[in-house]
C-alpha cells in the first residue's frame, strides 16, 4: 500500500515499475494488490501511463478518499507500507503506519530515519542498483516479522496537543511582557 498525493517528491511510478518486475519475476505472489491511496494530483496522468505501459492494470488500484476508520484498517491489514519519496517535509503516512502496526519500506532520508529510527525497512534510492535496491527491501521486509517503532509517543494527538499549548501560552506571556515594556516607555519615554 502507498498513501500518497500524486506529485513528483512521492516517487509513485519508480514503485510501480518496482512492484511490477516483482509481479512478472515472481517475487511476490501474482494475486498481490498494490492500493495507491490519495488524491490526484500533477503526476496522475504519469501514474496513469506507468499502470498502462507496465501492464498492472488488474494490479493496481487508485483509490481516492477513505475515512479514517478505513484508512486504520488499511494500515493494520496491509503486507508494506511503501514510502518511496525523494523528499519529505513530514512523512504523515510513515507515523500513520508505524503507529498502526504496519511494516514500513522508505527510502533513506533524513525525514524518514528521524520518524522510523530501527523500524523501517529502508532503501537507498541514489545506489547503483537504483529500483532494485527497493525490490530487495520489499522482499526482505515480507519475510521479517513487523517492528516495533520505538518514541512514537511524541507523535501522540495529546503530545502534539501538549506542545501547542506550550508555544501558544509562551507566546501569550512574550506578547504580555512587550505590552508591559511598550506601556512602559510611553509613560517615561527617554531623556523626559
Amino acid at each position: 500500500m502507498m498513501v500518497a498525493q500524486h506529485r513528483a517528491n512521492k516517487n509513485i511510478p519508480m514503485a510501480l515499475r518496482v512492484f511490477g518486475d516483482l509481479l512478472k519475476r515472481g517475487r511476490i505472489d501474482r494475486r498481490t494488490l498494490l492500493l495507491l491511496l490519495g488524491n490526484h494530483g500533477p503526476e496522475t496522468a504519469t501514474i496513469k501511463a506507468v499502470i498502462g505501459r507496465e501492464d498492472l492494470s488488474d494490479s493496481v488500484k487508485l483509490i481516492d478518499g477513505v475515512s479514517d476508520e478505513e484508512l486504520i484498517w488499511l494500515y493494520k491489514s496491509c503486507d508494506i507500507l511503501l514510502a518511496p519519496s525523494l523528499a519529505e517535509g513530514f512523512g504523515l503516512p510513515v507515523v500513520e503506519g508505524l503507529l498502526c502496526g504496519s511494516r514500513v519500506v522508505c527510502s533513506n532520508i533524513p525525514t524518514f530515519r528521524e520518524i522510523g529510527g530501527e523500524a523501517c525497512h529502508y532503501f537507498d534510492l541514489y545506489s547503483e542498483e537504483g529500483s532494485s535496491a527497493l525490490a530487495t527491501a520489499i522482499c526482505d521486509a515480507l519475510t521479517k516479522p513487523k517492528r516495533k517503532a520505538e518514541d512514537l509517543d511524541r507523535f501522540s494527538l495529546e503530545e502534539i496537543a501538549r506542545k501547542l499549548m506550550t508555544v501558544y501560552f509562551e507566546l501569550q506571556e512574550g506578547s504580555i511582557e512587550e505590552t508591559k515594556r511598550s506601556e512602559t516607555v510611553a509613560l517615561h519615554p527617554a531623556g523626559s
